[in-house]
Order: C-alpha cells, then structure tokens, then sequence
C-alpha cells in the first residue's frame, strides 16, 4: 500500500497513519460527536517542541526569493521537510519565518520526532 492510501484508509488504531518523517508521526485520533449525532475523528493537536529540545546545525539569512519547501530540500534533502526549520524557529506562519530579508533562522530539527507532544 503506497503512503496515500495509507493515509486515505480508515484509521483502526489509535495513532495517525503519518510517515515517520512527519511532524504528525505518532499524533492521535480523536473522536467528536457534532451536535447532530454524527461522529468525526481528526488528528490530536501537535505542539512545537521547546526550544532546548531543538539540535540546532546551522543559520539561514533570508534572501529574497527563499522558500520554505526550498530551503528544505537544500538543507535536509527534502522538499517537505520545511517544517523543521518553522520548529527550530518557534514559527507557526511560514510567510512570517520568510518575511523579512536579512533576519537569520536557526536550521534544526527536534531530538527525537517520537514522543512529541500531541493534546
């Protein structure tokens, strides 16, 4: 089964059928009854990890032009691995990490993905 229909197959444990390297691997299912009666499931909320928890490997000054999925696939290989560098910054909006030229980001990545912090 590819990593789509993974992700589109109904859910019969208790974690998300996120990759590995997904900053929702190990994130939970929940469960809500709307007020109708009708029961919906979705992803725990994720929270960034603190900042002590963050190994950081380098600095990035923003250019113009730079791009989340860019600076990614530059520093770790990956294309959707942009979410890292937002972690390592404390930034949840990608356009507020890119917005100003000349301001500096950490390059990093939490210690460990397992174990994060899903409510």
């Amino acid at each position: 089964m590819n990593e789509i229909a993974k992700l589109l197959a109904p859910v019969t444990q208790g974690t998300a059928p996120f990759p590995p390297d997904s900053r929702y691997n190990g994130a939970p299912m929940k469960k809500a009854t709307l007020p109708d009666g009708r029961e919906v499931r979705y992803v725990g909320r994720r929270f960034i990890p603190a900042a002590e928890r963050i190994e950081v490997s380098g600095v990035h000054t923003v250019q113009g032009g730079d791009r989340l999925d860019l600076l990614a696939a530059r520093y770790f290989g990956n294309p959707t691995q942009g979410w890292k560098i937002l972690d390592a910054n404390q930034v949840l909006n990608p356009r507020r990490a890119l917005a100003e030229t000349g301001s500096r980001l950490a390059i990093g990545q939490a210690l460990t993905i397992a174990g994060q912090s899903f409510e």
